[in-house]
């Protein structure tokens, strides 16, 4: 907490270094100051403490197993499945040349952090590359705290009437189809592990594909 004893000027008063009257503004660690009639303070913070008065022992973290100590999928030939069963490779291959060809308004939705800004750039270079004009590509970013599963988002993709949707870095989970267009295709690919997915969509993960 901040306490102020008296109002912080507006302006630097006269007398005071001007270095020292930003680290009053700007400064996010404690410090004291009186600078005329204000003294400004930050309150520390004490330590927790447990009934025998010593320092609070902190609880263990839950031991988690190492990413790369992650049981590899095979398929029944024992070969790697990787990134994604052949199927769901040559099926996502299949729907994004479909995309490009159609000449219909695509709509990418990607996930907001930096590997679904990435997917959805290489998905966006991808159909252009396949001849797709960029105005026929049309991008959608659900609101902080919403899911593509989220009645409002279904809503907004289907207000922007695209022939087909794919979404990229999220959407894995079960709900219903993204749009309520029968004729609308959908494609999820996505690189989180689930077995739920939305109704009526084509799904390209590490674990499999759903149509």
């Amino acid at each position: 907490m901040i306490l102020f004893a008296g109002t912080l000027p507006l302006r630097r008063p006269l007398g005071a270094p001007s270095s020292t009257y930003r680290l009053l503004l700007l400064l996010e660690r404690p410090f004291y100051w009186r600078l005329g009639p204000c003294l400004v303070t930050r309150a520390m913070k004490r330590k927790a403490v447990d009934a025998r008065g010593g320092p609070k022992p902190k609880r263990p973290r839950e031991a988690l197993p190492d990413y790369c100590d992650t049981e590899t999928q095979k398929d029944d030939s024992g070969t790697v499945v990787w990134p994604a069963p052949q199927d769901a490779i040559e099926g996502a291959r299949e729907f994004i040349r479909n995309c490009a060809a159609s000449e219909r308004k695509i709509l990418v939705v990607p996930d907001k952090d930096a590997d679904g800004l990435c997917s959805g750039a290489i998905v966006h270079r991808t159909l252009t590359a396949l001849g797709l004009p960029p105005a026929s590509i049309l991008v959608h970013f659900v609101e902080k705290g919403a899911s593509v599963h989220d009645e409002a988002e279904r809503k907004k993709m289907q207000e922007l009437e695209p022939g087909n949707i794919i979404v990229v870095d999220q959407g894995s989970r079960a709900g219903p189809p993204l749009v309520e267009d029968s004729n609308v295709k959908s494609l999820v690919i996505d690189h989180h592990l689930s077995d739920n997915f939305p109704e009526k969509a084509q799904v390209y993960i590490p674990s499999g594909s759903a149509f």
